[in-house]
């Protein structure tokens, strides 16, 4: 039921036009950090996205992530060292604000 509406709504707003000017339109959707984003945690942060709010966990995935990104892209042993170090710290920060979350989600 829900499904159908929805599926109604969209269709209405695409008839008039409503999605044709879209900053990303026609480009592909980056779920990068929607899918490394713990499942109990998406809706949440969607939430506080959407509201200009972006939770330390997110950050810290982000950083994550471009560092992992730098030292595919980078030559030198030195950089790919002191990446590899921060991303392991940035790690070890996310599982203690993880684990914080599952504590008080019980």
């Amino acid at each position: 039921m829900l499904h159908g509406a929805v599926e109604s709504i969209v269709k209405v707003a695409v008839d008039h036009g409503e999605f044709d000017e879209l900053s990303d339109a026609g480009r592909p959707v980056d779920l990068t950090a929607y899918l490394g984003t713990p499942e109990q945690l998406r809706l949440a942060f969607s939430i506080l996205k959407n509201a200009g709010l972006v939770p330390l966990e997110m950050e810290l995935i982000r950083e994550i992530q471009a560092l992992e990104q730098e030292m595919e892209e980078t030559a030198s042993q030195y950089q790919r060292c002191a990446d590899l170090a921060r991303i392991r710290d940035l790690h070890l920060q996310l599982s203690i604000r993880m684990e914080g979350t599952n504590h008080r989600g019980r």
